[in-house]
């Protein structure tokens, strides 16, 4: 793409004859071309810039509103993405020294990505003769081939591990509890009663550890049973004298089952 900023006389439009691209195996074939935001005429459209026609007057690109805008936009496409190297402009008949653009930027892409810069020049002296050249323009900044892929990127060096923090030395180990006073010699063992021994009640208080609590739970059940009867009697007199007793006998049986359960502390000691 070619943004074309400035022409050889302030307030002119832009016209150029001829607008060529160059790789490394010689001249590249451009597809179309357009001129975004642009006025042609007499048919002289963006597609005369690259039809090859270097010496007809009627055979060149021609924007009439480079003068409005301040600028005028080239784009040029491509049958498949190819490197480019250099490029050449060539001027048209009309108007020596006043349409011929003098300063302009270069950008190139590979679709989808965005333009890249790849050449911006300022104030060019273009040729005075009509249908000449104006001598070739190498990129400074050589586009990157899309065919190509990218260099891996060399592995990230980890940083080495901080030394690690020494432990804290173990605690002494715990001195062993003192004993304890020693516990009461357990009773003699009572053998069984001999003969003309008589066996002894003690009578007194026992200790608390001597004393052991059972819960018994004492469940009570309680069932009451109600039966209601009910009986309608309905005497109906008609006008024939006729009467009609009916007797609705309705019985109704209530059940009730009432459950209590009592916990009874009984103490037992030995």
């Amino acid at each position: 793409m070619f943004l074309f900023e400035a022409v050889k006389q302030a307030g002119q439009d832009l016209q150029l004859q001829e607008v060529e691209l160059f790789g490394p195996s010689g001249q590249l074939a451009v597809l179309s071309a357009t001129n975004p935001g642009g006025a042609a005429a007499n048919g002289q459209v963006a597609d005369r810039a690259i039809d090859g026609n270097k010496v007809d007057k009627w055979s060149k690109w021609f924007d009439d509103n480079m003068d409005t805008r301040g600028n005028s936009t080239l784009v040029l496409e491509l049958g498949a993405a190819q490197p480019l190297t250099s490029y050449d402009l060539w001027t048209a008949r009309d108007k020596a020294g006043k349409r011929d653009p003098v300063a302009w930027d270069v950008y190139v892409r590979a679709a989808p990505a965005a333009w890249q810069l790849v050449d911006s020049r300022q104030g060019v002296s273009p040729p005075a003769d009509r249908f000449a050249s104006y001598g070739g323009f190498l990129l400074f900044q050589s586009p990157p081939n899309p065919s190509l892929p990218p260099p891996p990127r060399p592995p990230l060096l980890q940083p080495p591990a901080p030394p690690s923090t020494p432990r804290p030395p173990a605690a002494p180990p715990t001195p062993p509890a003192a004993p304890g006073p020693p516990s009461a010699p357990p009773e003699p063992e009572r053998g069984p009663l001999r003969e003309g021994e008589s066996a002894q009640t003690v009578v007194g208080s026992l200790p608390l550890r001597d004393t052991l609590f059972v819960f018994v739970p004492v469940v009570v059940t309680l069932t009451l049973t109600l039966t209601l009867t009910l009986t309608l009697t309905l005497t109906l007199t008609l006008t024939l004298t006729l009467t009609l007793t009916l007797t609705l006998t309705l019985t109704l049986t209530l059940t009730l089952t009432l459950t209590l359960t009592l916990t009874l502390p009984l103490t037992l000691t030995h």
